[in-house]
């Protein structure tokens, strides 16, 4: 990424899950555990790899084949509330120096989003249990758009929010998707190694740069 384009840059979208919150554990613990209680057999490590970074609902087909309505329903509840009042609680954990980031790049007068296909429920508990809710944050979730990424639609909205142009905004995610999105929207896409992608994955999709961590955003943008 050449130097005008981080010097022209006014805003950071983060994504959460992999970016912001190593949630991994919680994930694999709450797949295996889907799976157990409605008397299949354990995933193997190679599925779980498979449904991690996956919609509830991809993971319900993938467990079930075909699902009817009423079932899917019932067991979206189980896993937004479960995940929002156990998983989370137990095995997530803010990735290093990911607050002292965004913190410093609010305070530098940077104008910060957080866009992710977790449910509104998810999104709040995060923002309140880990203080980002004290921040000058606008936060999009899964059910604020009428398409998840890595459709584009979160980032376009934000970008609104922000008050930004296109080219002052970088977006920064785990996974391949999120870098879609933010080809998709427009905007400059950074892309980490703290989630579910690995490096030869990652670079796939093509980002306009690859950070150890999202802490390192700060050190590109000199915050």
């Amino acid at each position: 990424m050449d130097a005008a384009k981080i010097s022209a840059l006014k805003g950071v979208i983060f994504d959460m899950d992999g970016t912001l919150l190593d949630s991994r554990e919680a994930f694999i613990r709450q797949i295996e555990d889907f799976f157990v209680i409605n008397g299949l057999q354990k995933p193997s490590p190679d599925i779980t790899q498979k449904l991690l970074g996956r919609s509830y609902v991809e993971i319900f087909k993938e467990a079930f084949g075909k699902t009817d309505p009423d079932f899917i329903k019932e067991s979206l509840l189980w896993m937004n509330y479960s995940y929002r009042y156990f998983y989370v609680n137990k095995y997530a954990k803010l990735i290093p120096g990911s607050f002292q980031c965004v913190s410093s790049l609010v305070k530098g007068g940077f104008r910060v989003g957080i866009a992710t296909n977790a449910p509104r429920i998810v999104l709040d508990y995060f923002m309140k249990h880990y203080g980002f809710n004290q921040l000058r944050i606008i936060s999009i979730s899964g059910d604020d758009v009428p398409e998840k990424k890595p459709k584009p639609d979160m980032l376009i909205r934000l970008q609104d929010k922000l008050g930004l142009e296109s080219t002052e905004l970088i977006y920064v995610g785990d996974m391949d998707l999120d870098i879609e999105a933010a080809h998709s929207a427009g905007i400059l896409s950074a892309a980490v190694l703290t989630g579910l992608s690995n490096y030869e994955e990652i670079t796939k999709a093509r980002p306009d740069i690859i950070l150890p961590s999202a802490n390192w955003v700060c050190r590109l943008l000199r915050t």
